[in-house]
């Protein structure tokens, strides 16, 4: 239930006009002009697009429901109707008319050609027991812990600024988690 349709009901139990627009949030004007469009019936708009919908309900039933926008659009435009695909689109999206979707089939990142997973190279040793032989974090984190110990320290271009005095080896010293280590092998 609309707003204005709310206004219309307290209205027509006999409750005034103006607090039953306050309490629902709407102007009295625009419940006014929304009672009148109301009145008057559907515009020709509208009727036309009832009309177009039962031609897209037609042309989608035809396809066996496998037909989607673009395809639809292009058959009206055949049977020689005007028909925009922005128009199309809205209309079918509003009716909960839908084309079907192709699945695709699922793969894996990075999976070879034979559809199989890739070889675990680091054998999920996340702490191997040598220096050496696989990263431990990513570079992201090496730029967000400088950005943070920049903003605590201050921007480097102030004079007086401490950030003058920092070096890479005192950002690394703020970080919680080791260096990381780069596959030498």
């Amino acid at each position: 239930m609309t707003r204005y349709r709310w206004v219309a009901a307290r209205k027509a139990e006999g409750f005034p006009t103006k607090p039953a627009c306050d309490a629902a949030g709407v102007s009295r004007q625009a419940f006014y002009d929304w009672s009148a469009r109301h009145k008057a019936g559907p515009s020709p708009r509208e009727l036309a697009d009832a009309e177009l919908v039962g031609a897209i309900r037609a042309v989608h039933a035809e396809s066996g429901g496998a037909y989607g926008s673009p395809r639809v659009t292009a058959q009206l435009r055949r049977q020689g109707r005007r028909a925009n695909r922005k128009r199309v689109e809205r209309l079918m999206r509003r009716n909960g008319i839908c084309g079907i979707h192709k699945r695709r089939k699922p793969r894996l990142k990075g999976s070879g050609p034979s559809g199989s997973a890739p070889e675990d190279l680091v054998r999920r040793r996340f702490r191997p027991g040598r220096p050496d032989r696989a990263k431990s974090r990513s570079t992201r984190f090496d730029a967000v812990a400088a950005w943070a110990i920049l903003r605590y320290f201050g921007r480097p271009d102030t004079p007086r600024s401490p950030a003058r005095r920092i070096s890479v080896s005192t950002v690394w010293r703020h970080t919680a988690m080791p260096r990381p280590r780069v596959n030498s092998a």
